[in-house]
This record gives structure tokens, C-alpha cells and sequence, in this order.
């Protein structure tokens, strides 16, 4: 079966956003497509690995939540983000943001865009 990438991705893209930590296999199973297709249409439309493309998909939410009010702890947002504990939550947030997570806190909407 042929596919069109383009909107394949946009899909993955589509189901990312509403669920962050979605695996590829469990995307695969979902969709009822191959896991190699969806990471060459992935990587076809964004130039990026679908990891990476989770990745960023995971830091937008988390920063969202993070600047959205503060009425949720750094360790409540991990556990929402589906991190088994805040550190694991704190180096990814280090790693994806450059900075931790009570400095993006801080922050707020100026670091958003980074």
C-alpha cells in the first residue's frame, strides 16, 4: 500500500501533540501502519527522527504547563508528563529547554519560544 508521507506525518504529528510520550510501536499499532514507514514519513516531512520529533512535542507541553499558572508542582507536571520521577523529568527539560525546570518557571513566556 502506498502511502503519502506528507500527510502520514502530519498525522504522527496530529497524535504527538495531543499525546506526547506515544510510542512509535504503539503509534504503528494504532494506525495500523508499519513502524519504518511512519519514521521515513516523519523524516521525509520534518527532517527529523521521530524521537526527536517527540521529543520536541513533549518539551512544548511542558513548558506550557510549567509557565501556564504555577498551580501545579514541577513533580505533578513530571508525573502528568508521564516521568516515573522529577529528576528523570528535570534532565530531560535540561536537555530540550537548556535550562531547569523552576528557571523555565521563572521564565515563563520568554522562554518559551527557545
Amino acid at each position: 500500500m502506498a502511502y503519502h508521507l506528507v500527510q502520514l506525518a502530519g498525522l504522527v504529528r496530529k497524535h504527538l501533540d495531543a499525546e506526547p510520550r506515544l510510542t512509535l510501536a504503539e503509534l504503528s499499532r494504532r494506525l495500523g501502519v508499519c513502524r519504518q514507514t511512519l519514521e521515513k514519513a516523519v523524516r521525509a516531512a520534518t527532517g527529523k527522527s521521530f524521537r526527536q520529533c517527540r521529543a520536541e512535542s513533549l518539551a512544548v507541553k511542558a513548558r506550557g504547563l510549567l509557565a501556564a499558572d504555577g498551580a501545579h508542582s514541577i513533580k505533578e507536571v513530571s508525573y502528568t508528563l508521564g516521568y516515573r520521577s522529577p529528576q528523570a523529568f528535570a534532565r530531560f527539560v535540561k536537555i530540550a529547554c537548556g535550562c531547569s525546570p523552576s528557571q523555565l518557571r521563572e521564565d515563563g513566556p520568554s522562554r518559551r519560544a527557545a
